[in-house]
């Protein structure tokens, strides 16, 4: 059983490409890949946007270490006519639609260290270099919704809006300065495209390809839906969300998802780093979070709307 999904058509390899926007006002487009690994002691957040009404595209690397340090790389590009999945020196190519995708980087990252109590943060400039391939475990999962339009001379044209979500495995390398690191584990992907994005709460769990489990909700105080991976099946799951705040920072969370035949899972994750990040006019808080089922522990990011 695949989850029900908003957008009533199913979404293809083809929508693994950039999408026609008919001019549609505020209609982006974007691809993001984000991936934690306890080994190297931390995950990386890729997301490249494009926005045709500007003829803009930006691409961001995102890296939060365990310790709270912070390493970004921000890109801009003026598209004129076509979509790119290289901006700079960021590059995004796709070795097989909904299969596999390389993120590739070699640029200087300003690199922020941990915030000590009462100290202030100064970044510093130091090289990265990033080759990382993404292999997809899942095919995609959500949907999309068509709309044909005909003008007065009979010309047809189709455009879509809709989102769809993996889960797989990142490998390859990382360095940071004089630091690199082997990159071998469990993260998501998400492209989603059409007018108006928003900036929803959003939860991956990536235990490997046995479990994974990937929540959507308006905030983290509402109830979320989702998914849930083992192997190659998925299914639609409900969870309620509870957190454990700090005043206005989230400590510690907790899952409770249920599927369709009523099995419960649960998972518990502490917060390891967060960030606050602005996503379009949306202010957003990007989270290291550590997660545990049992005896199992994965690494990954959540991410949150946040208000003011």
């Amino acid at each position: 059983m695949k989850p029900v999904s908003p957008w009533p058509d199913a979404v293809s390899e083809r929508d693994d490409a950039f999408h026609e926007h008919g001019g549609t006002p505020g209609w982006r487009e974007e691809l993001t890949f984000d991936f934690a690994d306890p080994a190297a002691e931390l995950g990386l957040i890729v997301r490249l946007t494009f926005d045709p009404g500007r003829h803009q595209a930006d691409a961001v690397i995102n890296v939060a270490f365990a310790d709270g340090g912070f390493a970004t790389v921000l890109a801009r590009a003026k598209v004129e006519r076509h979509a790119t999945t290289t901006v700079d020196r960021i590059a995004l190519s796709c070795a097989g639609p909904a299969r596999s995708w390389r993120l590739a980087c070699k640029d200087t990252a300003l690199v922020l260290p941990a915030r000590g109590p009462n100290a202030e943060r100064r970044g510093v400039g130091v090289p990265i270099e990033m080759d990382v391939v993404f292999d997809a475990w899942v095919d995609p999962v959500g949907g999309l919704r068509r709309t044909k339009n005909v003008d007065a001379i009979g010309f047809v044209q189709v455009t879509s809006e809709g989102r769809f979500e993996q889960v797989g495995r990142a490998s390859g390398s990382l360095r940071i300065g004089e630091h690199g690191s082997t990159i071998d584990a469990g993260g998501s992907r998400m492209r989603r495209w059409g007018p108006n994005l928003g900036a929803d709460a959003f939860l991956r769990v990536v235990f490997g390809p046995a479990l994974s489990l990937v929540l959507r909700a308006p905030t983290l105080d509402d109830p979320a839906t989702g998914w849930l991976a083992r192997g190659h099946d998925v299914v639609p799951v409900t969870a309620v969300l509870e957190t454990t705040r700090d005043g206005s920072s989230v400590r510690w969370l907790s899952i409770a998802a249920t599927d369709p035949g009523g099995e419960r899972i649960e998972v518990e994750g502490a917060v390891l780093a967060a960030h606050p990040l602005r996503d379009g006019a949306a202010r957003t808080r990007q989270a290291l979070i550590r997660w545990r089922r049992n005896d199992r522990q994965a690494w990954g990011f959540g991410d949150w709307p946040v208000a003011g």
